[in-house]
């Protein structure tokens, strides 16, 4: 739509409701479309043998139907149904023949898309995709999907404006009707579409509003689960809240919010500032749950009391962290040259910049240079070649590498020293005490680069000095590999996707090109071994990556193939650095306030730790009356009438006119003298 507008065109979108979608699939279509589509043979035929003599029966109360026969439909709990309904519809989004026409579908929500110089043309084209042989409405019947046309609605999109007898009137309010099949479609100025809503000027007012007010209406429940006296515990509460509260809150946030931003030499600040400002009236809502403060109590301190980050934060690091995945998408998937594009002309926003060349003018996160994770995992069985070995205790890892016979050993590490990441490993052949050979890998920066990619690289070493120094022993004698990290040696035979994949991946390459396979093949043992133990070829080991962190590398020729150039951001060290950069923004954000200093005394960071240690152990009325107290918002006579609760905020227990402060109810207040004895007397016997 945005890409339209540059260029002086409207835009038209036609949501489209299929009524019944799953129900009413036709088996004959369905198996019709998945042979049109090339699905193998064997599974069409298991489809239709899934979709044949199927029966169903009614149950309510005491009554229970004779079996039913089921001629048609998807059954809609088979984890397949979204798949083939997926193709049973993909006809309805080919019907667009043009680069002015479009369409958009998601399972069962469909949209139909016109662009033109003007709304007259945008509807006749709409129209036309309906009306045309083969065109919406011939779908619908020959798949038996009839379009609920009183759901069916019609969006025009477009931020122009003309003038109509001296007024400025919004462009898209002069486009005629859209008649279809008699029935004149429904324009609408919103639209909810899969979970956001739409509006014509795509400026997400209603959307940012409709998440406010939906996240309003889980903390009114939220609060039920507590008071100030009694109810869950705080710990348990922030869980709550952001497991369940922030998702319901920021769903598609990327979408829909830009980070406010006062660019370079502007005088306002850009981005969901109008948003934000809903976020945080809720957050701090939430936050006044979680502690049991008093409503008075400002928000900046509300947020480290109840652990969570100022919303602004926590809504920035949720667009980030977006990115990242966006960037991490392999080059296959469908929004991989949009994301790429975005980056190349981010110094350069065009007009109507979309959310992706947003997100990339924000965060300045190369696409190109990131590692990419796959959408699917390409098989590769790994456990042909290794066998994987870990230990219950440390002094059980100690005493297998003492016990380890094998005549060959590689002894790997990852580390991260002074802010740089390398790697090592060091070849050993029968009881020698110095290696026979030493690879090492200086990776780059702790913020490219993780530590656990460098034990992979480790790992990925050691099949090296195999493979060019230990050739002649592969498969015929045992041969052991030790690590310190149980998480690397997990991820070796893990068939599931995530960072480092690449690694693996040329792992099992080499595994596949060089291990010889034979009747009596020795596997190579992968193991664990504890680290800082005092393992003489350990410590070795430790010291070299350290030495590779520092920025020792082997000769490129010494080096795997990968390794021969500059590995990819790390996802995982982009994430931890992200952790690092809220916890940053956060301490900010708290020492920035005017009432730090009130705390500053009491605490050894900006986390409140100190506060936390003793509110975790404590129960709910005891946490809830300790935020009282340090905030200062205690419903003492002095804060009452200060908030016009009481026409006095005077004493009324000891009566001499003194103000009821925290300080003169706990040391000076003669009506609580006794008590104030008492608890002297455990003090001093504490």
């Amino acid at each position: 739509i945005k890409k339209a507008w540059r260029t002086g065109r409207v835009v038209s979108v036609l949501f489209l409701d299929v009524e019944g979608a799953f129900p009413n699939a036709v088996t004959s279509k369905v198996l019709h479309n998945l042979r049109k589509r090339r699905i193998p043979t064997e599974y069409v035929d298991l489809i239709a043998s899934m979709l044949d003599d199927r029966t169903t029966r009614l149950k309510f109360d005491d009554f229970l139907s004779d079996p039913m026969a089921i001629d048609n439909g998807i059954g809609q709990g088979c984890p397949l149904s979204m798949v083939l309904y997926v193709i049973y519809n993909a006809d309805l989004l080919e019907i667009p023949k043009d680069n002015s026409e479009d369409a958009i579908g998601y399972v069962d929500d469909a949209i139909f898309i016109a662009i033109a110089d003007t709304f007259t043309e945008t509807v006749q084209k709409l129209q036309d995709m309906m009306m045309r042989p083969g065109g919406g409405c011939d779908w619908s019947t020959t798949h038996n999907s009839k379009f609920e046309m009183s759901k069916v609605a019609i969006m025009h999109f477009s931020r122009k404006t003309k003038s109509i007898d001296g007024q400025q009137v919004k462009l898209r309010s002069a486009a005629p009707p859209l008649v279809i099949d008699g029935t004149t479609i429904t324009v609408v100025d919103e639209y909810k579409y899969l979970g956001i809503l739409v509006d014509p000027e795509i400026r997400w007012k209603q959307q940012s509003a409709k998440a406010a007010e939906k996240a309003a209406k889980w903390i009114i429940l939220f609060k039920r689960l507590t008071n100030a006296q009694r109810g869950m515990s705080s710990k348990l509460m922030r869980h709550l809240y952001r497991s369940v509260g922030v998702p319901k809150l920021t769903y598609a946030l990327d979408v829909w919010y830009t980070p406010p931003n006062k660019p370079l030499g502007a005088r306002n600040t850009s981005g969901s500032v109008e948003p934000l400002r809903r976020i945080k009236s809720v957050q701090k809502a939430a936050t006044l749950a979680i502690t049991g403060a008093l409503k008075g109590t400002a928000a900046d301190i509300l947020d480290p009391h109840a652990n969570v980050p100022p919303a602004e934060v926590m809504l920035w690091s949720i667009c980030k962290r977006s990115y990242i995945r966006l960037c991490s998408l392999p080059s296959d998937h469908i929004l991989h040259s949009a994301i790429v594009k975005a980056y190349a002309t981010r110094d350069r926003p065009p007009r109507h910049s979309t959310p992706i060349e947003t997100l990339a003018r924000l965060f300045d996160i190369n696409p190109g240079a990131t590692e990419k994770i796959p959408t699917l995992k390409p098989p590769s069985d790994v456990s042909r070649f290794v066998n994987t070995l870990t230990f219950p205790s440390r002094e059980e890892s100690i005493r297998h590498e003492e016990d380890d016979t094998s005549s060959v050993k590689v002894y790997t590490d990852g580390s991260g020293q002074d802010g740089f990441v390398g790697a090592a490993a060091s070849l050993y052949i029968n009881d020698m005490s110095n290696p026979v050979a030493t690879r090492h890998i200086h990776l780059g920066s702790i913020q490219q680069h993780s530590t656990y990619e460098a034990e992979l690289v480790g790992i990925l070493l050691a099949i090296w000095l195999l493979i060019t120094e230990a050739g002649y022993v592969l498969g015929r004698r045992p041969i052991s590999i030790y690590t310190d990290n149980q998480s690397a040696i997990n991820a070796i035979t893990s068939s599931t996707r995530g960072p480092a994949d690449y690694i693996k991946d040329e792992f099992a390459r080499l595994c596949t090109k060089y291990f010889p396979i034979t009747p009596h093949y020795h596997k190579v043992d992968i193991k664990w071994i504890s680290a800082h133990s005092e393992v003489p070829r350990n410590e070795k080991i430790d010291y070299e990556a350290k030495q590779a962190s520092l920025g020792l590398t082997s000769a490129k020729q010494h080096l795997p193939r990968l390794l021969r150039t500059d590995l990819p951001l790390s996802v995982s060290a982009l994430r931890q650095n992200l952790k690092k950069e809220i916890t940053e923004k956060s301490n900010e954000a708290i020492r920035l306030s005017p009432r730090w200093d009130r705390f500053a005394p009491l605490e050894e960071d900006f986390k409140f730790t100190n506060f936390h240690n003793v509110a975790n152990k404590t129960d709910r009325f005891k946490a809830s009356l300790l935020v009282k107290i340090r905030t200062g918002h205690i419903p003492l006579n002095s804060y009452l009438h200060k908030r016009k609760v009481i026409p006095s905020g005077n004493c009324t227990s000891c009566n001499n006119g003194a103000r009821e402060t925290l300080h003169h109810y706990i040391f000076e207040c003669g009506g609580f003298a006794v008590q104030r004895q008492v608890l002297r007397e455990h003090i001093g016997k504490s």
